[in-house]
């Protein structure tokens, strides 16, 4: 695999999924597959990574949720073609993923394509969320491809407006999952990290840490990304920034929501671009004490 400028060392082999819609609202990372030569960034888009060179834009969905963790439908609809519901149960899922290491399904669409659902959150395997869930899905060829289109998500139950603290401050703990992409060699990774976010409610600002990576890794092993936001309602919004100790890698935007009746949980999806054609986009869920 050729090194990157940024010395980002990748565990090339778990596939997996992330993006925008799902009931929650997102941001991501779209890698540039179709831009003119020279291009030097990985644009934000609108919460879609695309390998293929197609539009972001394009890509729109529904993740709806049974009774059990197991029971969910993905409805996708892609470059104008709406693809019959793709419905996940038991049977299309597993708690063996090495990374990741919660409920994963992999089923095929009516499109002949394979698509790839994590979820994260209430009765999961690593995680219990009581209002929210969060995750990624992806798209590929086949049964064993690349994924060439990756979209991260989070829903639930939203808070209130009026059930969010009028003051105050409280410290979010959670993790976050996602995947990291490569375009100059056509390859995305797993990941895993935690995330630790405060907020002030009363300035109705956000900042924290996502750390603690797993699936990929970084020359002095202290890959982290800082997080810098503010609160409007039962939303925030704000940045990201990938460093590796002292050298920044990329940066980007990051949404969310409070979730439960007085904002005990928060969720929300991200999107970083590292470089000419590298970027993480994932989804993160946590709560506070």
């Amino acid at each position: 695999m050729p090194a990157s400028k940024y010395a980002l060392i990748i565990a090339i082999g778990v596939v997996g999924l992330s993006g925008c819609g799902g009931g929650g609202g997102s941001s991501a990372v779209r890698p540039s597959g179709g831009g003119s030569a020279g291009t030097t960034t990985l644009p934000l888009s609108s919460g879609i990574a695309r390998l293929d060179g197609g539009s972001a834009n394009n890509v729109s969905y529904s993740i709806a949720f049974g009774g059990t963790e197991t029971d969910v439908t993905l409805t996708p609809t892609i470059d104008g073609s709406a693809i019959a519901p793709i419905v996940y149960s038991a049977a299309d899922a597993s708690t063996n993923n090495p990374v990741l290491k919660q409920f994963a399904f992999s089923k095929a669409g009516a499109d002949g394509k394979t698509y790839d659902l994590a979820v994260i959150g209430t009765r999961s395997a690593t995680e219990t969320l009581a209002y929210a869930r969060y995750g990624y899905w992806a798209q590929r060829p086949n049964a064993t491809g690349t994924p060439d289109i990756i979209a991260a998500f989070h829903t639930g139950s939203a808070t209130p407006l009026a059930g969010v603290p009028a003051g105050g401050t409280a410290t979010y703990t959670g993790l976050s999952v996602g995947q990291f992409v490569d375009t100059g060699i056509d390859a995305s990774t797993d990941y895993a990290a935690t995330i630790s976010l405060s907020v002030n409610f009363s300035a109705k600002t956000i900042s924290g840490t996502l750390s603690n990576f797993t699936g990929i890794s970084s020359s002095s092993g202290a890959l982290a990304a800082a997080v810098t936001g503010t609160v409007s309602g039962n939303q925030f919004s704000g940045t990201m920034v990938a460093n590796d100790a002292a050298t920044t890698l990329g940066n980007g935007t990051m949404s969310g929501k409070f979730y439960g009746p007085a904002a005990e949980e928060m969720a929300g999806t991200y999107g970083i671009a590292i470089g000419a054609n590298q970027g993480m986009i994932g989804a993160f869920g946590a709560r506070r004490p």
